[in-house]
């Protein structure tokens, strides 16, 4: 699993790196490889789209594995918009799977209200920042959780 962003800048890279590793690895299938990337801004449903087309055009992959919403700003009308455009990209073929990324409670509750339900809310969460609420939530609304920890400098090692 490759996790980028198009806030981290590495689209292109990884994109790049994932083609040379199976021109390179011939008994390797696209399908064995999966490719993340995440929405920058909740910008409205024509910009999230057209940004999205990006992403995958960028990458130059045949399709994006999962496309998340970076994160919850920009308030209600604004993620439903972006929602909406991830909904869209999924209907076109443009990715798999669709879910946000450091999404609270009450960022869910939002969408499960609205009849939308994303496969995974990817959240900082490690031994020192548990987050129960959002674990509790999840688990029993089916949402998978993804773990990234910021704070890696904290963990003992």
């Amino acid at each position: 699993m490759l996790d980028s962003a198009q806030m981290y800048h590495n689209e292109k890279e990884v994109g790049t790196a994932i083609r040379t590793f199976l021109k390179n690895n011939p008994s390797v299938k696209r399908e064995d490889i999966f490719y993340t990337t995440k929405l920058a801004s909740n910008d409205g449903y024509n910009r999230s789209l057209k940004s999205l087309e990006t992403s995958l055009q960028v990458c130059g992959l045949e399709y994006i594995d999962l496309i998340l919403i970076h994160s919850p700003y920009g308030g209600p009308k604004a993620r439903n918009e972006s929602w909406q455009a991830l909904l869209e990209a999924q209907k076109r073929g443009w990715t798999k799977s669709i879910g946000v990324s450091n999404y609270g409670v009450k960022h869910l509750q939002e969408m499960l209200k609205q009849g939308y339900k994303p496969v995974i809310n990817q959240v900082d969460l490690h031994p020192y920042m548990t987050r129960t609420d959002i674990v509790q939530f999840c688990q029993k609304n089916d949402i998978i959780l993804q773990v990234h920890a910021f704070d890696l400098d904290i963990l003992p090692i």
